[in-house]
């Protein structure tokens, strides 16, 4: 299947997206997939980078984006070489960011055989938060698609000092995986709280006047199911879909190389996000 590896989309910021596009044989046009990575997350972590294999064989584009802020590069894909530009993500840059990206489908995308009528926001975990609140003002979002979503940006800070935050200027993010320590700004918490009603993940979902899948593994002890919930019930003509003995990531972690396999948990997340979407 065509692959373009590191599409470099301008962006608000003086760094570009860095966005890989998969697409299914043929001329299209076809339905996108349009995949927001976490917190912590980069478009090259675990299967990201290897769904596609499921979606192009049912006729669906799948564009992963990797936000200017994540702390990786083209160089350095899977390794968190730019601690300064994680240090300065927010919420307003990601939320530009896919707006930008959506500006590329409805252009230079469309040469790729994409249908910009039919784009599917998708995201995991903060990645489904930021699909939500993108949908609620861009209207050429189609549907919108939730994996694991949080239901609060402040969520994955509640146990911290705000007031050490502000003073300091930046927290130390840990990061089990490597082992590292990551700076994240003050301005991230700023951000949040100077945009709280309209970053209000629950009220924009009642707000959506497009479709909404929402899924989440049972046994999430990351982002708990209640998060799902919350969402759920704000958003009276969403579905709602609990993957039973599953974790944050479905199973699987990173790395996920080729000769890794789909678990159970992710062939149901990806088979029911194929039939949503066409």
């Amino acid at each position: 299947m065509p692959i373009q590896k590191n599409i470099a989309i301008p962006s608000v910021s003086a760094l570009p997206v860095l966005t890989d596009l998969f697409t299914p044989i043929g001329a299209g046009p076809w339905p996108v997939l349009m995949f927001c990575h976490g917190f912590k997350g980069f478009k090259d972590w675990g299967w990201f980078p290897h769904m596609h294999k499921f979606f192009c064989e049912q006729g669906i584009a799948v564009l992963n984006i990797g936000f200017s802020h994540n702390g990786t590069d083209a160089e350095h894909p899977m390794e968190f070489v730019h601690p300064e530009r994680f240090a300065a993500q927010t919420v307003s840059g990601d939320l530009a960011e896919i707006n930008n990206v959506i500006d590329w489908v409805c252009s230079d995308g469309v040469h790729f055989g994409l249908d910009p009528d039919q784009i599917c926001l998708t995201g995991h975990s903060r990645g489904g938060a930021l699909a939500i609140l993108a949908a609620s003002k861009n209207k050429r979002i189609k549907q919108v698609v939730t994996w694991a979503a949080i239901s609060a940006f402040g969520f994955s800070f509640a146990g911290a000092d705000k007031h050490a935050w502000k003073e300091n200027g930046h927290i130390l993010i840990p990061n089990q995986r490597t082992g590292q320590t990551m700076p994240l700004n003050y301005s991230y918490w700023q951000d949040i709280q100077e945009h709280a009603a309209e970053f209000n993940i629950p009220d924009r979902a009642a707000e959506l006047e497009i479709p909404l899948l929402i899924l989440h593994g049972a046994a999430d002890t990351s982002v708990p199911v209640s998060h799902a919930l919350e969402i759920y019930e704000a958003c009276i003509h969403s579905i709602f879909i609990e993957i039973d003995n599953t974790d944050h990531t479905f199973g699987a972690g990173h790395p996920f190389t080729e000769e890794s396999t789909f678990t159970t948990a992710m062939v149901s997340v990806f088979s029911n996000t194929a039939s949503f979407i066409v």
